[in-house]
């Protein structure tokens, strides 16, 4: 994890927070589902945070040398879902999405989904990236209404530590198969 305080006062402070190593991720095409070659196997809170990408640190409060704040789990899809065109599912709910219709897939013998579909309101069946059906018809990654869709913002990430001079240890709350969890973390000021 790497912390970067762009700002700070006695009670409040801005920033970002990088996840892992990984090369930044590509920019976004609207019509493959990001980040490019997702697991699709897996629960989307299983895998946020996504490595590479650049977190804003939100609701930043400082109190003597303790430091609270969130990240927005699905903050990768920002750009992402604002590329999307939002479709109305259902005129009764109404329902938006950003694909045009329900998804779904057939599995190869790995279990993993192919063939990725979206079945229209009009009842025709049109292919689809796996990825982009993923994110906008299983995940929900992107809250979409008539005016168009953006990332939404559950999932997330609380962080919580003390700072003690070129050190903080505390804890992250991160998404589990089974729920929350809480992970103890211990950052280093660089030299």
């Amino acid at each position: 994890m790497r912390l970067t305080i762009r700002g700070a006062d006695s009670a409040t402070l801005c920033g970002t927070m990088t996840f892992g190593d990984a090369t930044p991720l590509p920019p976004p095409n609207p019509d493959i589902g990001y980040p490019p070659n997702q697991d699709l196997t897996r629960w989307i809170p299983e895998f946020l945070p996504i490595e590479g990408f650049v977190h804003t640190l939100f609701s930043g409060l400082v109190s003597g040398k303790r430091v609270r704040f969130q990240m927005l789990g699905l903050e990768p899809w920002r750009v992402w879902c604002g590329l999307q065109k939002s479709y109305l599912l259902d005129p009764w709910g109404p329902q938006y999405s950003c694909v045009e219709g329900w998804g779904g897939y057939d599995t190869d013998i790995d279990g993993g989904p192919m063939n990725c579909v979206v079945y229209t309101p009009n009842g025709t069946r049109q292919p689809v990236d796996c990825g982009k059906m993923f994110d906008c018809s299983s995940w929900n990654v992107c809250a979409c209404n008539q005016s168009g869709c953006a990332a939404d913002n559950i999932y997330p990430i609380d962080f919580d530590a003390q700072f003690e001079a070129a050190e903080a240890r505390g804890s992250i709350v991160l998404y589990t198969p089974n729920g929350t969890q809480v992970y103890n973390m211990y950052l280093t000021k660089p030299d």
